[in-house]
């Protein structure tokens, strides 16, 4: 049996070869860190003239070239490498051998075809996931639909001034201009351009953007449209006359002390408001007449809906036919009831809504006695979509006929709740009794519909619409400065765009500007940067080594 025994001379060389393994893994180490330090020191403050710690210094804080550091660190990395290079190459060799060449060839493929295919589908498909909880950053469904519609292109001038006032609002326009884009490449062309820096040029364009010059003209064959306000609404509203055929109308009828559109001698006959904000929706509206042999009913094709807002008198007969034949050729008509009024029952009732003698008033001591109609008195329906609390006045409670006549169906809109009172046969002018009153829940918005023109030769079929409320004050100027905060021109401006069937500028929310923030300074974002680019991967890259060394 053979001892083998190790001569006390090369006990010494092994230690010192240990010891000088060590050293070297110990300067590698640092190059490493000092290398993350200066990159994120540079970062961070975008300069390259580094605060360096008092070690690096000998007892004094102060600014180094970040050049200089970074060779520092170099140098210490490839001492490090250059020590423990014989054991790295073998374990290098060993590792090849074993299979770890090819397994990191082929990861090294996955990575680089899995950035290409990530690369190819973000250019060609656009898919994107709002989680605020507004909607910020997504179009609304319907906007979405009067896009796919457009044949052609759009293009968008906006104008905008240097103004630093102006900055927060050329913000707000690119991102929502860039919502557009996204949601339809190729069909939005823009172009941001500052009024006064070709003011020949802009004052030739004569657009109708107001005193501060700010706003956008969109154009689209040969039609134009200029806004002041960067909402989706505006904007949706734009590109739905864009892809009008014709220019179609809201028509007021007159003739029966109704409501006027330019304001009332009281403020519960004025309908000022209501009307401006269907015109900001692009909605062209006038007043019209039917009493005369001469006077004619425009075609739906012209008359997008007729509107009899809170007549006081009857209609006539010829008046009442003339409106019925617009019904029967597919048209809308919205009528809102004014209390001790004309109730025109012999007109709805050939439509299967029945206006009673009674009269509904609310009890709530905070509204007097106005309806609280709140979300869960608003049937489910596209028009109360997005509407929360309204206020109505004392409405005349609406019954179905029954039958119903033939093809015609209707459907509940708004009932009143338990909250109200009724008076029984209710007159203008004679006290109500305790014994005539009664409770709720009763009807004060219909709907009645009926297909008009069956489909035929790949025309969709037309359908009358008419829709009933029992009070006219809900929508007038008064209730619009008294509860300016509610609902009410919404739900009035929703029943206008369902009757004339432009969905698209019913119940698109407006975004809620008021956003939880953090603010940082701009080396804060850097560092930020920093952080998820640079300092994630490479402690991933590190635990993926460490892993790799426990399992060998």
């Amino acid at each position: 049996m053979t001892e083998t025994t190790t001569s006390p001379s090369s006990r010494p060389t092994d230690r010192q070869a240990r010891a000088d393994h060590l050293f070297s893994q110990v300067i590698g180490w640092l190059g490493v860190l000092l290398l993350i330090w200066v990159l994120h020191a540079v970062i961070s403050t975008w300069s390259w003239r580094v605060r360096t710690p008092m070690f690096f210094v000998f007892g004094k804080e102060m600014e180094r070239p970040a050049p200089v550091l970074l060779l520092m660190s170099l140098v210490l990395m490839v001492v490090g490498f250059w020590g423990r290079f014989p054991l790295m190459f073998a374990a290098l060799r060993r590792w090849a051998k074993r299979g770890g060449l090819n397994a990191a060839l082929v990861i090294v493929g996955v990575v680089v075809v899995t950035i290409m295919v990530n690369y190819l589908v973000q250019r060609n498909a656009v898919w994107r996931l709002d989680l605020t909880k507004n909607h910020r950053f997504s179009l609304a469904p319907q906007s979405k639909k009067v896009l796919r519609n457009l044949a052609g292109k759009v293009d968008v001038t906006v104008y905008l001034t240097t103004d630093a006032e102006q900055q927060g609002l050329r913000n707000r326009a690119e991102a929502l201009f860039g919502l557009y884009e996204t949601a339809a490449p190729g069909k939005i062309a823009i172009a941001y351009k500052n009024p006064f820096a070709d003011l020949q040029a802009f004052l030739a364009k004569k657009s109708n953007l107001g005193g501060n010059l700010t706003g956008a003209v969109l154009e689209y064959n040969g039609k134009r449209e200029d806004i002041q306000d960067f909402s989706e609404k505006d904007i949706t509203s734009a590109l739905i006359k864009f892809a009008r055929p014709t220019v179609r109308k809201l028509y007021f009828l007159e003739g029966h002390n109704e409501q006027r559109t330019e304001g009332g001698a009281t403020p519960d006959r004025g309908l000022q408001s209501a009307v401006a904000l269907l015109r900001s929706q692009q909605w062209q509206v006038e007043t019209l007449t039917l009493v005369g042999k001469d006077s004619e009913m425009p075609s739906p094709d012209e008359a997008a809906a007729l509107i009899i807002a809170g007549p006081e008198k009857e209609l006539f007969a010829g008046e009442a036919a003339k409106i019925n034949g617009y019904l029967q050729q597919g048209g809308r008509v919205l009528v809102t009831l004014r209390a001790g009024g004309a109730k025109l029952a012999d007109f709805l009732q050939k439509w299967g809504i029945v206006p009673t003698s009674n009269l509904a008033f609310g009890t709530a001591s905070e509204a007097g006695q106005f309806i609280i109609v709140t979300e869960n008195e608003l049937k489910k329906h596209e028009i109360t979509k997005n509407v929360g609390t309204c206020l109505l006045g004392p409405a005349i409670p609406l019954n179905t006929a029954s039958p119903a006549p033939k093809g015609v169906t209707v459907t509940k809109l708004i009932s009143s709740g338990q909250r109200v009172r009724v008076a029984r046969n209710f007159k203008q002018g004679v006290p109500v009794k305790a014994a005539d009153l009664g409770p709720g829940p009763v009807d004060l918005a219909l709907i009645a519909e009926k297909e008009v023109v069956p489909a035929k030769d790949g025309k969709e079929a037309k359908r009358a619409r008419l829709l009933v409320v029992g009070d006219s004050m809900f929508s007038s100027d008064y209730l619009a400065q008294a509860f300016p905060n509610g609902f009410n021109l919404n739900l009035y401006a929703n029943m206008v765009n369902w009757l004339a069937e432009e969905d698209a500028l019913v119940s698109i929310p407006a975004k809620d500007e008021q956003l939880d923030r953090v603010f940082a300074t701009d080396d804060q974002k850097r560092l930020l940067l920093t952080v998820f680019y640079l300092d994630f991967p490479l402690l991933a890259a590190v635990l993926g080594f460490v892993v790799y060394l426990k399992r060998r």
